[in-house]
């Protein structure tokens, strides 16, 4: 009898711990969550590529923004690896977080089950970029990235999400991308390999607005979104999201307090929740539950272009030669590069082509020449393409069979008789002795749309034109 006492004293006790743990980790009162979910009867459900724009002035802490809930799709070459699949859901955003913690980007996947020989297997995405790897449980199980990513209040961002296939892996990858449309400067936030083959982005792509620790459910919260886009994996053409469905949810439910505001203007969709009201009940029961709203704006996105502002020939000793790159951060993201090289009677060299968005430079393995000419095409998330070549110094002396004109001075380069091009540019001497390689390390690069050449200490501008390719989507 007295066992049993106690051990009811102690159920009892740790019951009443943890619903103080909760209280204070914020299930107990709450703003309502705000829903919006876009109406996609025109598209076949499955996606490559989503793209929203999102504002809000209001921004307690403790409050997420999902600007999407999606799932993955399992294609039949994914079934086919993976028995009785299920799972795989995930969300993107927005949040802000304590005041300590600040602002932060967010993606997460729930893992997914399958069968192998009548036994539950489970696993979840790999994050690839930035490295590292996170976990999280609770509303189940997954892997995820929370960082910091300081964005500001009253003004425009664009969250982008894309898949693809990995050139090296062979498997789907999704990545998030964030735009402050202000200053037209892109962010990479993260990509994870989803270990899915031919996969996609699926579902209905619906976000909502939800304030996660209730000390701060009596204060405002809101958004704006707009320009929600998507582009269709079966016919590769994008489709504009123009009508939502708004609402606001968990009614009835008690630790949910405030007040629930949505609608839209011609421009934009807007949802607000949070601070207190005078009589709940009566408050809930006069309010639109939900709502269907339509926007203006254009059927299809418009994006920049790739620009490659810089590439950079490093020739070091025999087979180590590499090549670096940078882009403009005003131009559309880099998802895939394509790196040629050729040697100087034009035979191919070295070719890679590599779908990784944060790699910008590349080993020459196996070019043992120092007489070689680059050709770099960069693809951006939208399908869009730029090219630019460069070459090196002893690329142009082999090519053009010049022999090195001695300067005037030993600190300044020869002039060329015309206007110099890459392949124009006369070298200066400089000394070499037995035991040194008889060509110049050099460095060629281009910025915007300039080649820079390095020769004798010297930089010399030469004009060069990036090549582009329209989107072939």
């Amino acid at each position: 009898m007295k066992k049993a006492l106690l051990k009811a004293i102690i159920l009892l006790t740790a019951a009443s711990v943890m619903l103080s743990s909760l209280a204070l980790v914020g299930y107990a009162d709450m703003a309502f969550n705000i829903y919006a979910n876009p109406v996609t009867s025109g598209t076949s459900g499955i996606y490559d590529t989503f793209t929203i724009d999102f504002r809000s002035g209001m921004t307690p802490d403790y409050t997420y923004w999902a600007l999407a809930n999606f799932g993955l799709y399992f294609s039949r070459d994914t079934l086919k690896k993976y028995d009785s699949l299920s799972g795989g859901g995930a969300y993107a955003g927005l949040q802000q977080r304590s005041p300590t913690q600040g602002r932060a980007g967010i993606m997460s996947f729930w893992e997914m089950t399958y069968r192998e020989r009548n036994e539950k297997i489970t696993f979840t995405a790999t994050r690839v970029y930035p490295s590292g790897q996170s976990t999280f449980g609770g509303e189940g199980e997954g892997t995820n990235i929370i960082e910091k990513y300081d964005w500001e209040n009253d003004k425009w961002y664009r969250m982008v999400l894309h898949s693809w296939t990995d050139a090296e892996t062979g498997t789907t990858f999704v990545g998030q991308w964030f735009q402050d449309i202000e200053s037209g400067k892109w962010t990479l936030f993260s990509y994870f390999d989803t270990h899915l083959i031919n996969s996609a982005i699926k579902g209905g792509m619906g976000l909502f607005q939800e304030n996660y620790v209730g000390t701060t459910w009596d204060q405002t919260r809101e958004f704006n979104t707009k320009n929600i886009y998507v582009l269709d994996h079966e016919d590769q053409q994008w489709k504009s999201l123009s009508t939502v469905e708004i609402s606001y949810g968990d009614g009835g439910a008690a630790n949910k307090k405030g007040a629930h505001e949505f609608g839209a203007t011609e421009e934009y969709f807007w949802g607000k929740s949070g601070g207190a009201v005078d009589d709940q009940a009566s408050y809930d029961a006069a309010s639109t539950q939900k709502e269907t709203f339509t926007i203006n704006q254009p059927d299809a996105p418009t994006f920049g272009d790739p620009s490659v502002s810089q590439i950079t020939i490093s020739a070091g000793a025999a087979s180590d030669h590499s090549v670096n790159w940078s882009c403009l951060d005003t131009g559309t993201p880099q998802l895939s590069y394509d790196l040629e090289v050729f040697g100087v009677d034009g035979t191919s060299l070295f070719k890679k082509v590599a779908t990784r968005p944060h790699v910008v430079s590349c080993d020459l393995e196996g070019v043992t020449t120092d007489a070689f000419k680059c050709v770099l095409t960069v693809t951006d998330i939208f399908g869009k393409q730029t090219t630019v070549e460069t070459e090196t110094k002893a690329y142009t002396e082999a090519s053009n069979h010049v022999s090195p004109t001695p300067s005037e001075s030993p600190n300044e380069p020869s002039q060329p008789s015309v206007a110099p091009s890459p392949s124009q540019i006369s070298p200066s001497t400089d000394d070499t002795t037995e035991n040194e390689p008889n060509r110049i390390p050099l460095i060629v690069g281009v910025c915007c749309g300039v080649a820079v050449v390095v020769v004798g200490g010297v930089a010399v501008g030469v004009s060069i034109g990036q090549k582009k390719k329209k989107n072939k989507r």
